[in-house]
């Protein structure tokens, strides 16, 4: 059971690697070729979709996970129902919003939003529908096609039509219709009017209430920072915000989110088979690699920051290289909670899980708007580390309560000496007038004295590393 589990993991896990790897191409692209003003748009457009989408799919793509089985037209069908009447009920609401808009720009764009939320809400429960089915393979091929396709479509639209958050944004539509029509037939097919009833509407409903209310105070943080960015200063200072942001997410999403997709599932299935001891060993060794790698992995974006932005982002973004470590230290407690809320994922305590991110949320919002007018872009970035902190904090301690999940001082201690080792190289020893060069130096400098340090304070780090090269040969 539990290799199968790692399978599909590691399906996920690579199909999240390929993922970022289209982030990381079309992320240069949309700075170099947009003004500043122009992706200054385009973030508050994105996060407003995104902030739409998860309202609109009321967490039934959870509920699709959590319930559905092959055949069980059912659960299948009062899902859809449910999102076709959500999906009704939300845009009569923005709708009426939006005519006291005196707009037309704002109100046409409003439109396409609108339109690309519902899409991707629909294509995150169809994805749910064969999450359920463990079919990780197709799960990734779609996420893959989707993404690549929307990097295809964008660059056709940007380099002939025009170049503009417009024109991004239309390309993101084309591509969620396309990939839409190819993938909800099952689903569509599957539907029928004489399976819904008020019982299994109840049923999707409830399940996926509190946890659409998480995803969408976990958006909130990017959409009030942006928002009130733009507010209190200028599109500008979105732009510059956004796109170290942008840079930490997707390098985040390489180095945690991978792991994070693979390790979650497997952690869940051992508890719910009731291998107690085994699952609380095996997050408790996830959370000490995690102890030592994050501050090592701040100080090496702390090292690259500049030449990275200069590379990724190009020279107009490069004043703001200064926030990047700041804004990956904010993502990176972020990504840490699918360790330090393990406790309560393992229980469905989906209460205190949506207390903690409301939290969150209200410490990010009440500073932004004390110190954003004042202070500008970086009390932003210093405002999501301290509400990401205090997340993070709340997740812990709740989860030690449940599984004693520990706190390992020594290996967070011999991640700051690594931290501290590589700065000081940083600082002494090397400064390459080539960005490339720079950047390529820094980064396997650092990659060798953590993986040094690794080798020798974990005996399961080698025999790991000495059966996959027994394996091989």
């Amino acid at each position: 059971m539990l290799d199968k589990l790692f399978k599909q993991g590691m399906h996920y896990a690579s199909g999240s690697l390929l993922l970022s790897v289209a982030s990381l191409i079309s992320f240069p692209i949309l700075t170099r070729h947009l003004s500043i003003d122009e992706y200054g748009y385009l973030s508050l457009l994105t996060t407003l979709s995104g902030l739409l989408a998860a309202i609109y799919k009321f967490g039934l793509q959870q509920s699709v996970v959590r319930y559905f089985k092959k055949g069980d037209y059912d659960i299948s069908s009062n899902v859809m129902y449910s999102f076709l009447l959500s999906v009704f009920l939300v845009s009569c609401f923005v709708l009426i919003i939006s005519s006291f808009i005196q707009s037309a720009y704002v109100n046409d764009l409003l439109y396409v939003v609108l339109a690309i939320s519902v899409l991707q809400a629909f294509r995150s429960i169809v994805m749910g529908l064969y999450m359920s089915q463990q079919d990780s393979f197709y799960v990734n091929m779609i996420n893959v096609l989707y993404k690549y396709g929307s990097l295809f479509s964008m660059l056709i639209f940007i380099f002939y039509y025009e170049k503009s958050a417009y024109a991004v944004i239309t390309s993101i539509l084309v591509t969620d219709i396309l990939i839409l029509i190819a993938i909800s037939n099952k689903f569509i097919r599957e539907f029928s009017f004489s399976a819904i009833n008020r019982n299994s509407i109840s049923l999707v409903a409830l399940y996926g209430f509190p946890l659409m209310l998480v995803e969408v105070l976990q958006i909130g943080h990017a959409f009030t920072d942006r928002f009130l960015i733009n507010y209190y200063l200028d599109v500008e200072s979105v732009a510059l915000y956004s796109a170290p942001h942008a840079i930490s997410k997707i390098i985040s999403d390489v180095i945690f989110g991978g792991v994070a997709t693979a390790l979650v599932p497997i952690y869940l299935s051992m508890w719910k088979d009731e291998l107690f001891d085994s699952a609380k060993q095996f997050i408790n060794k996830i959370s000490d690699y995690f102890l030592f790698i994050f501050p090592i992995s701040v100080a090496g974006m702390y090292v690259v920051s500049e030449p990275l932005m200069r590379i990724l982002a190009s020279d107009k973004y490069a004043e703001s290289a200064y926030i990047l470590p700041i804004t990956f230290l904010g993502v990176g407690l972020f990504a840490s909670t699918f360790i330090y809320s393990a406790g309560l994922k393992v229980k469905r305590n989906q209460l205190s899980i949506l207390q903690y991110v409301f939290e969150s949320l209200m410490i990010n919002l009440i500073l932004n708007l004390i110190f954003i007018e004042k202070y500008g872009i970086i009390s932003a970035a210093l405002t999501t580390v301290v509400s990401y902190l205090w997340m993070t904090i709340r997740f812990y301690l709740s989860s030690k309560h449940i599984i004693n999940i520990r706190f390992n001082v020594v290996y967070l201690f011999l991640g700051i000496i690594v931290s501290a080792i590589i700065l000081l190289f940083d600082h002494y020893l090397f400064d390459f007038e080539n960005l490339f060069l720079d950047i390529g130096v820094k980064v396997i400098v650092s990659a060798c004295v953590a993986l040094i340090f690794l080798w020798n304070m974990s005996d399961e780090f080698r025999l790991l590393v000495n059966s996959k090269f027994r394996n091989t040969e």
